[in-house]
This record gives C-alpha cells, sequence and structure tokens, in this order.
C-alpha cells in the first residue's frame, strides 16, 4: 500500500480555527491599546480646562465684594467694577461665565454643582460623571475675609 504524505481535512480545519483565535486576540489587544492610547491624550486636555476654569474662579472670587447663590447653580460675583454670574448650563455638560455681555464656556465632566456661602467665601462642591468622590474647593474672597474678621 502507497502512503501519501500530506495533512488531513481535520488538521487543516484545526490549524485554521487556532490562526482565527490568534488573529481575534490580536485585534482585540490592538483596540483596547488604542482606546488607551486616545483617553490618555483626551483626559489631558479636560484637567487643563478644568485647571483653568478652578483659576478664574478662584480669581473672581477673591476680588469679589458680595457673593450670592442663585438657584444653588448659579454664583452671582460683585466685583469692583462688574458682576460675574458662574452658572451650569442646562445639560450639565459646560460651566459658564457671563461678565457683562460675553460668556466663557468650560466644557467639564460633571455630574452637579453645588455653591455654599461661607464666612469668607464660598464652598464649591463638583461631582464628576466618573466614579470619584466628589470634590470639595473653599474659595475665599479678600473683602469677605475682612468682614468676618472685623465680625469676630
Amino acid at each position: 500500500m502507497k502512503q501519501h504524505r500530506g495533512i488531513t481535512l481535520v488538521e487543516m480545519i484545526y490549524v485554521l480555527s487556532l490562526c482565527m483565535f490568534l488573529t481575534l486576540l490580536t485585534s482585540m489587544l490592538f483596540m483596547t491599546s488604542t482606546r488607551l492610547i486616545q483617553a490618555q491624550y483626551t483626559s489631558k486636555p479636560k484637567l487643563q480646562q478644568l485647571d483653568g476654569m478652578i483659576a478664574t474662579l478662584r480669581q473672581d472670587v477673591w476680588a469679589s465684594q458680595h457673593v450670592s447663590v442663585i438657584a444653588n447653580h448659579t454664583l452671582e460675583l460683585s466685583l469692583p467694577k462688574q458682576k460675574v454670574v458662574w452658572s451650569v448650563n442646562d445639560d450639565i455638560t459646560q460651566i459658564v461665565r457671563t461678565e457683562n455681555d460675553t460668556q466663557r464656556y468650560f466644557p467639564v465632566d460633571i455630574a452637579m454643582l453645588n455653591w455654599t456661602i461661607v464666612a469668607g467665601g464660598v464652598d464649591v462642591e463638583v461631582h464628576t460623571s466618573s466614579q470619584f468622590e466628589p470634590v470639595s474647593m473653599r474659595l475665599l474672597s479678600a473683602q469677605l475675609l475682612k468682614e468676618a474678621q472685623h465680625d469676630q
């Protein structure tokens, strides 16, 4: 009897299925690494925007002579020459700073923003859409600090 050298159909199917499995794993790894790289570059600008917003808010509160909270999501600051209003837009995707007739938008990833007036300034509590704990900050006003010290 003559022996044939070659591969059987079962062996060929086994090798093809193994190749398909390896291709699937490789494509999943590629997609995951692509998403991670993209997330790395998109998170940095968001943090920079949030940092810029907080710096501007801190300057406004420091220079304010009077602070009032409207509807828990809007902060009104009376500066020496103008009035500045900080608020959250309706779909909670941006914080809006309104000064005179100009508006500046800060796109941030927030779920809720609360303002509370305290002696010497304002407390800000930010709840992000992510799973992180809420962030609380106390922003001080030079004028309100003087008044609070005078009252004591």
